[in-house]
Formats: C-alpha cells, structure tokens, sequence
C-alpha cells in the first residue's frame, strides 16, 4: 500500500477521485510477488513505511548497542540552555549547557544543569533548533507557508475496511464540504494514521477549533466522505485520537551550516527546514550527517 497516493472525498466511503503508483514503471503486475522481486533487483534493502515515532527509538537502541559504554554513554529527557564557545587553541572549545530533571550538582543542589565539554557539538535538535538559536544562526526563506494541525489516531476496523475494499494506500487527499485533510497510514496492520488539517489561526485555535472530539469528528468526516455513518456497520467505534499538534510548514536555510569558531555544526532540520512532500527533511538530514 506505500506506493499508492489516493485522491478522495473519503477514505472508506465516497468518490475515489483518482489513485497514483509512485513507484509504476509500466511492468508491474500488481502482485506484492512483483514488488518484491523488483526490489531485490535495484537494491539490496527493502522499502519499508516506518513511523518516526518508531524510528528514533530503535535508532538510539542501536546507537546504545555500537558505543562502547553502552547506555552510559547518552544523556536522554535533557534541555539545552546555551552554546559557549571559546577561542582556538582551547582544550575544549565548545560546550554544551544542558537542564536535567533530577539532576542535582554535588557542589550546589540546588542547580540542576549540567555542562559538557566537546571538541565539536553536532546540533540535530530539530526544526526549532536551541542550539541555532543559542549560535544566533539566521534562517533565510519562508518561514511561514502554512499553519496545520496534526492528529495523530488509531482506529483497526478502519484499517481493515480499507484492507477489505482495497481501498489500502500510504497518503490519502481527502475532499469534501466538511474537511480538507492528507491522512498518513502509518500502519495499515494495527490501524494508525495521522491526518494534517489546514489551520487557519487567529481565525481559529488549537483550543477552541481542535478539541479531541471536534477532531474524532473531522476524522470520521475524513473517512466517510462528509456522510453520516450512524445506524451502519461503518461506524467507527474504535476510532481513538491519540494527540493533537499545530506545526508551522516552512522553506527555510541556515545562513550558516558551520559556525561557532568552526565547532558547531548544523544538521537535518536543525539546518533546513523544508515542507514534507518528497521525503526531502530526512534525505537531507542523512546526506548531512
């Protein structure tokens, strides 16, 4: 299903306005036996959809596993509070000054920060970067190209309609009078999805337009093309909306990828922020690194 984008007045029920193979070069065959002798043929690792809510764990459980002092090796649930830097020539030229719940100085209890010297200090803190922001690095672009909410929801008896009416697909564009929205399948096994709604703030706020049951209720919308499914067995009784978040889309860049006496280096979004179409944030983030 991860290689299909549909475009909708509902998820589950309403018009399929039209459905796109990303990955179509005119041969396939529409089996998931052609899929995967296709990818064994171009490359020796598989397509997978994999949520970034899964990623980041096992990627820091895999990091834990190469360093040689294991866990004690990461400092996880810190806050940076500032970058020094100090001229060239120091033993150690940069360091990082983290806020730590729990965490109490020997020498002071009642300070609860914590500073790390480096030779070098990566920032990879994301979008909203302390770490820029504490280096004083200036973004250039766009920074505001539209507001949206995302809503992150689980539902298995929606998964499984869409599995049964082969209706199964990774994006859905989602149209109707009653809510515009691009919905994620994360995981069409277990039933998980994101739907991102355009939010129009100060018109509307997270508060007062994007409650958990004004959201179940767009969602359902979403799904079932803006029609009233009570009374059928379309009712999505399990339907459970997990969190809800404004993000920002932006197009911006770093004046500077490199700064800080040359010891500070800027990576992934921390560096460029970009909208999500195309997979652009995590391929660059990995050419970065």
């Amino acid at each position: 299903h991860w290689r299909r984008f549909v475009y909708c007045t509902g998820m589950a029920r309403g018009v399929e306005l039209g459905r796109v193979d990303h990955f179509d070069d005119g041969t396939h065959d529409g089996t998931q036996g052609h899929d995967d002798r296709h990818h064994r043929e171009v490359s020796p690792s598989a397509v997978a959809h994999f949520g970034q809510h899964r990623l980041v764990p096992a990627l820091l459980q895999r990091a834990v596993a190469l360093h040689p002092r294991g866990r004690d090796g990461f400092i996880t649930g810190a806050t940076l509070t500032r970058v020094v830097t100090r001229s060239h020539g120091a033993i150690r030229p940069v360091t990082a000054r983290l806020s730590l719940a729990g965490f109490n100085r020997a020498d002071d209890p009642s300070d609860s920060t914590l500073s790390i010297d480096a030779d070098v200090l990566v920032a990879a803190d994301g979008a909203n970067s302390k770490v820029r922001e504490s280096c004083r690095v200036r973004m250039t672009g766009t920074p505001t190209m539209q507001h949206l909410v995302n809503v992150h929801f689980t539902s298995a008896s929606l998964a499984a309609r869409l599995r049964r009416d082969d209706r199964a697909a990774m994006l859905y564009f989602v149209f109707n009078p009653a809510v515009v929205a691009v919905v994620v399948a994360h995981d069409l096994r277990n039933g998980e999805f994101v739907a991102q709604i355009p939010f129009f703030p100060p018109h509307q706020s997270l508060e007062r337009d994007f409650s958990r049951a004004q959201c179940a209720a767009l969602l359902e919308a979403a799904v079932n093309g803006g029609t009233d499914p009570r009374g059928t067995d379309e009712d999505l009784d399990d339907l459970e909306v997990r969190t809800v978040r404004a993000w920002t889309m932006s197009a911006e860049v770093a004046d500077a990828f490199v700064t800080g006496n040359s010891r500070v280096v800027l990576c992934g979004d921390a560096a460029h922020r970009f909208p999500p179409a195309g997979g652009f944030g995590m391929n660059t983030g990995i050419q970065d690194a």
